[in-house]
């Protein structure tokens, strides 16, 4: 599998208490360090994820957990790095504070492909200014994260794992709905030239890899809360069987299971009590929400 490389050149922050007269520090340390950070070294069962703050956010340092774990606190201007098994990982967050404890359980079940490079982007919600995350495309994410600086003012908790699972994620595809699919339509014929584009360059991806590195594919589709939960849910489950349909008429033929999820599992949470009287801000807000995500599952020699 093509790795990728990057490189982000950062530099120091540093900061003094001396000694009266001395001219000399009592203690120093670094917000920032130089570095070079590289997927060359991974495991083909790991990936790496890029954490990094939006410079709109306003407020203190921003807490991020790996599956219940303390990462970091990003500060302004600051990205954070982390290497964890090829699969999906909780990623949750919330402001520092020196009171109660941070927000470990309740977020987002990100997919981490091998040997790849997400970049997620802490953003901040207008409604009630809490930090919420993003997915960033890998294009734009490693142009914006060039610019900042990788963090060191605080150590991450998040233990190394031996990622022994049988089967990791080798790869994966996340659709844009609106993209896909005309408003509240779902069939084959639907689909529209973009996402056939889109599905059509993965499924030539899928076609690179070898049959026996190959498991299963998962199809999974998801909904903003427009509508009731039955609608949803339905829309959602068609939708992922119409773009099952598309790589089936590509000629892939691993095993794949479609599966609709509704309005589980939301991305921005809070669309219509951030937007409640203007219904194009809150169909905006609702983007990341309509989705259908496509998963290869399998594993390769190292």
């Amino acid at each position: 599998m093509k790795k990728q490389m990057i490189l982000l050149a950062t530099v120091f922050s540093l900061s003094a208490c001396s000694l009266p007269d001395s001219g000399r520090p009592l203690e120093t340390w670094q917000n920032y360090i130089p570095a070079t950070v590289s997927t060359e070294n991974l495991a083909v069962n790991q990936g790496l994820v890029v954490f990094y703050r939006d410079s709109s956010v306003h407020g203190p340092a921003v807490n991020v957990y790996v599956n219940g774990d303390y990462q970091t606190s990003l500060l302004e201007n600051g990205f954070s790095p982390i290497i964890l098994c090829a699969d999906r990982n909780l990623i949750t967050t919330s402001f520092s504070t020196n009171t109660g404890a941070g927000n470990r359980t309740q977020g987002i079940k990100f997919v981490t492909p091998s040997q790849q490079v997400t970049y997620i982007k802490i953003k901040q919600s207008k409604r009630d200014g809490l930090p919420m995350f993003e997915q960033v495309d890998p294009e734009i994410g490693f142009e914006e994260v060039k610019a900042l600086q990788m963090q060191s003012q605080t150590l991450s908790r998040v233990l190394p794992t031996a990622c022994n699972q049988t089967d990791y994620i080798l790869d994966a595809k996340l659709l844009n709905a609106n993209a896909t699919f005309p408003l509240n339509k779902y069939n084959y014929n639907d689909v529209l030239p973009e996402g056939k584009r889109n599905i059509q360059e993965f499924a030539d991806k899928i076609k690179g890899m070898t049959k026996q590195t190959i498991s299963k594919i998962e199809i999974n589709g998801y909904t903003d809360p427009a509508g009731s939960p039955v609608y949803n849910q339905t829309l959602s489950k068609r939708r992922a069987d119409a773009i099952r349909e598309v790589l089936v008429n590509e000629n892939i033929t691993f095993s794949m299971t479609a599966v609709g999820y509704g309005e589980k599992d939301l991305v921005v949470p809070n669309c219509q009590a951030e937007h409640p009287k203007s219904v194009a801000a809150r169909t905006a807000c609702n983007l990341p929400n309509r989705r259908v995500e496509i998963i290869v599952y399998g594993n390769q020699p190292n």
